[in-house]
């Protein structure tokens, strides 16, 4: 091809490579060596884009073979270590190897000339593409059937398709790069728009419900001071204000325990650790020993995995899941409570199971929201199994409601064995 003829091709190549999308980068790249390697008449082009500093994997390979050559070559890896060296120091100084015999790199290295020749390759343009004086890859032509150069001004075209190829893969990484973080940004700035508006819904329902707790207590005691000062005789009724009172702060005090567990449930996990649910379950019922004795309940827990994770958060997620099993019971029957696992591909599903009123299928995924309960009668303010949630998303797992045959439902969360690295 004569050179103006190259320099056309590398004109439109130019144009090619500058428009093209991540998705067809690749086959852009082969096209365009194939386009190449015919126009100078070569067996075998490819080119590598690295790292910036040249020291690791390649980023981008690709290569073209003409037709009816045997595909032989030997990795970089594979070459003897004087070989090795040969090219590695090619590439650092960004030297240009253009053989028209690879017979004339014997004086260079024997070793990259013989490897050269049990390949097949008789002559040889390789040449290192540099940007801000640092080699980002390499661009070659082989010529196999007979040896043959390129001429300067060919040569120079070469080079600045390599030179395209890889400011085309650097822009395509970028764009990658930066589409990825617009959606990341995207999610982050939605998430952060929904805790805003829970944590605005949480601070308003808080803020009421911890100034009627204070506003009783502090008319409870003022009657008791009262009645203390005027008749001394009526203690009977100063217990009936001072239990008022007493149960004032302690809704209070459970209103305090709900923002905490909210916050625990919203931190990261962090590292994590082997924690055996088995051992985690048992000390909960431990907790909830009090509770369970009231209510009446039954309860049975199977063998429990261990899995990793974050031991405060998994004991808050079986705290609330028991407690609520405790909590929200039949009048009619005898509570019964059952805890088991089974495996399932990637980790286990632990199942919480109670005979209680059961949860509607309507509401069965509208409970997991902060704020949310099942009925209006149900106490609390409906934190729960939103927190439940937070902890089984913290721990990249699900969590679902079935509704039970004979009454009740059964809280399903499934946990992976063993956290995805960060």
């Amino acid at each position: 091809m004569v050179a103006g003829s190259l320099e056309d091709l590398v004109m439109s190549m130019s144009t090619e490579l500058l428009g093209v999308d991540a998705a067809d980068l690749a086959a852009t790249i082969h096209v365009a060596l194939e386009r190449l390697a015919r126009a100078v008449d070569a067996d075998r082009a490819y080119v590598l884009k690295t790292n910036v500093e040249g020291r690791s994997a390649g980023e981008a390979f690709e290569e073209w073979w003409a037709p009816g050559i045997e595909q032989r070559n030997t990795p970089i890896p594979a070459l003897p270590m004087e070989a090795q060296r040969f090219w590695f120091r090619t590439l650092r100084s960004g030297e240009v190897v253009h053989a028209e015999d690879v017979e004339a790199l014997e004086a260079l290295c024997p070793e990259a000339a013989e490897a050269l020749r049990n390949d097949g390759v008789r002559s040889i343009l390789f040449h290192p593409l540099m940007a801000k004086e640092q080699t980002v890859g390499f661009i070659g032509f082989e010529r196999r059937r007979e040896s043959r150069g390129w001429d300067p001004t060919t040569v120079s075209r070469l080079r600045t398709v390599g030179e395209l190829i890889v400011g085309s893969v650097e822009r395509c990484h970028a764009d990658v790069e930066r589409a990825a973080f617009t959606r990341d940004l995207a999610d982050r700035n939605a998430e952060l728009e929904r805790s805003n508006r829970e944590l605005q819904q949480f601070a308003s329902i808080v803020s009421h419900d911890l100034t009627q707790p204070l506003v009783v207590v502090e008319g409870f005691v003022h009657e008791l001071r009262a009645i203390a000062a005027e008749h001394p005789t009526k203690g009977e009724q100063a217990e009936t204000y001072a239990g008022a009172a007493e149960r004032a702060t302690r809704r209070m005090r459970g209103l305090i325990d709900d923002v905490l567990a909210v916050a625990k449930a919203g931190a990261p996990v962090g590292k994590p650790e082997p924690v055996d649910l088995g051992a985690v379950v048992q000390d909960v019922l431990a907790d909830l020993e009090a509770a369970i004795t009231d209510a009446g309940a039954v309860l049975s827990v199977g063998p429990l995995p261990v899995v990793e994770g974050n031991p405060t958060q998994l004991r808050q997620l079986f705290q609330n899941l028991l407690a609520n099993a405790v909590k929200f019971r039949s009048a009619d029957r005898t509570p019964e409570i059952a805890v088991s696992a089974a495996e399932a591909g990637w980790g286990w599903v632990v199942s919480v199971t109670d005979n209680g009123p059961g949860i509607a299928p309507d509401e069965r995924e509208n409970v997991f929201e902060m704020f949310t309960r099942s009925t209006s009668e149900a106490p609390g303010l409906g934190i729960g199994l939103a927190v439940c949630a937070k902890v089984v998303a913290n721990h990249h797992g699900e969590i679902w409601i079935d509704g039970n045959d004979g009454g009740g439902c059964t809280v399903c969360v499934r946990l992976p064995a063993r956290q995805p690295a960060a």
